[in-house]
């Protein structure tokens, strides 16, 4: 998970990249990823937010990923909008791999989480910034059983579904997603 930052001029990407900036020209913006708060840690959780891209709309790049690797040791994530809804991926990878769906979301996002044996967490991500430092705060609005999921959280419950059986499911997979609005089903080649 990560913060990029959107231009809706996709002829600015050779002016950001001429500034040292990794960018590029999608359907009537630039995507630009934000450079790493402290060059020294690129793995850093904070970015900088260049002045060039004050006028940007920040988005959090996130992915839907997991399966069961061994027996007992499964988990899936999945991405869900605020209220619990599916969100549309910007891409689905047609190869097999650890993520099933990219996303990019403005300002905050769900992500629903489930280990094999049934257990869940519903955290909620939003970007925060100060000064020219931006992250990605993480709250954990509640783990448990679905069985116990409270009234208030009830549309997490087909989020919570679609991770349990990606968390169930030979991995990785692109068995299960939770795109548009349904859990979604598609076939690996193996």
């Amino acid at each position: 998970m990560f913060v990029v930052a959107r231009l809706p001029d996709p002829n600015r990407a050779a002016e950001l990249k001429s500034k040292g900036l990794k960018a590029k020209a999608v359907k009537n913006a630039v995507i630009c990823q934000l450079p790493p708060y402290n060059p020294e840690d690129p793995d850093s959780p904070v970015w900088t937010l260049p002045g060039v891209l004050k006028e940007a709309t920040l988005l959090i790049d996130c992915a839907e990923a997991g399966g069961l690797v061994e027996q007992g040791h499964g988990i899936g994530t999945v991405v869900a909008g605020v209220t619990g809804k599916a969100l549309r991926p910007y891409y689905v990878p047609k190869r097999l791999q650890p993520e099933t769906a990219f996303f990019a979301v403005m300002n905050k996002v769900c992500t629903v989480t489930a280990w094999q044996d049934g257990v869940i967490r519903i955290s909620k991500h939003e970007i925060e910034s100060e000064s020219s430092a931006v992250w990605v705060e993480t709250t954990e609005i509640w783990a448990g059983r679905l069985t116990r999921l409270p009234r208030k959280l009830k549309r997490f419950k087909a989020a919570a579904e679609a991770a349990v059986e990606k968390a169930n499911t030979p991995g990785p997979d692109r068995g299960v997603s939770f795109v548009d609005g349904l859990p979604w089903k598609t076939k690996s080649k193996t």
